[in-house]
């Protein structure tokens, strides 16, 4: 008899890849539709431990992403208010999370500070983590109006008009006003106002979002979750829904981790230690995880390995 798909370990699952890689399902029992389903018990294990990490400060692995959000973690934390000016301390914020997760808003000339100096127009924090909270439940993007005059850096012959804080490009390009926006920046800023309750707008997990909506959601088509920030809630929200209900924070966290051991960028997920373990030219799609060794320790390490293998095949 074939093994059906929920039924499907951790340690089987490199062979029913090989089965997929191959295109021969005629083993396992299992259609193409019902692959999503067989990676829920990983996605299950690695989410738990997780959450156990958060609850018990003491991760299993000592990454660059785990000392990074601590770093930034305390930045948002009680007191930090009183250490300076709001605009100051928004500034101090702005350039700790573009520095260490490299969104490249230092690239445009004042950038930072004309970010920083919108969000302070929706101070204090308890305000603007209150219309936060508020976007999530109605989507009103009108949350975040304001008047460009109001800005201190309110440019030479522009008009007073009415912009909008996801919807304005910061910084200069060329010696002119940039009109790329900060949703990266802005997202992330959120994410640790709210303490990790916002959804991030990150490169990776948008990467991502195709892969899982094929696994998870396939009867369903993607909407175009770039064109504006209430579309990529949404469909964040539907992955966390499917994935059985994920918080923000642990939707990201599995996104963004299995994106990056998929594109190869392990010095994030992996403590240096391990990292310098690496086998040379290591691919996640043709890898044998089971003769890596430090995956032989660490048991959350090896589901996220193995969760991001299944997807690469996939």
């Amino acid at each position: 008899m074939g093994r059906r798909a929920n039924a499907v370990s951790m340690d089987s699952v490199i062979t029913l890849q090989t089965a997929i890689q191959n295109g021969d399902y005629s083993l396992y029992d299992i259609s193409p539709k019902e692959l999503g389903s067989t990676c829920i018990p990983l996605i299950d294990y690695v989410v738990t431990e997780y959450r156990q990490s958060n609850k018990t400060q003491n991760k299993t692995y000592y990454s660059e992403y785990y000392l990074n959000k601590q770093a930034i973690h305390c930045a948002f934390g009680e007191g930090a208010a009183n250490s300076c000016n709001y605009f100051s301390l928004i500034l101090n914020r702005l350039t700790l999370i573009d520095n260490m997760y490299a969104t490249q808003m230092r690239m445009r000339p004042y950038g930072i500070g004309e970010l920083a100096d919108a969000i302070s127009l929706f101070g204090p924090d308890s305000h603007f983590k209150s219309l936060l909270n508020d976007f999530l439940v109605d989507h009103d993007i009108d949350h975040f109006d304001y008047l460009k005059a109001n800005i201190k850096f309110y440019r030479d012959g522009q008009r007073p008009t009415q912009s909008n804080l996801f919807a304005e490009g910061y910084g200069t390009e060329s010696h002119r006003a940039s009109n790329k926006r900060a949703w990266s920046l802005i997202t992330k800023y959120a994410y640790f106002l709210t303490v990790y309750s916002f959804p991030i707008y990150d490169s990776v997990v948008i990467e991502m979002i195709p892969i899982m909506w094929k696994l998870f959601l396939f009867s369903i088509p993607l909407p175009n979750y770039k064109q504006s920030i209430v579309d990529y809630i949404v469909v964040i929200d539907k992955l966390r829904s499917a994935l059985g209900g994920l918080s923000y924070d642990e939707l990201d966290f599995l996104l963004w981790s299995v994106g990056k051991i998929i594109n190869g960028n392990l010095s994030s997920i992996l403590s240096m230690e391990d990292f310098l373990h690496v086998p040379i030219a290591f691919d996640i799609k043709t890898a044998n995880l089971s003769t890596v060794p430090f995956l032989s320790s660490n048991k959350a390490l090896k589901a996220l390995f193995q969760l991001a293998q299944f997807v690469a095949i996939c």
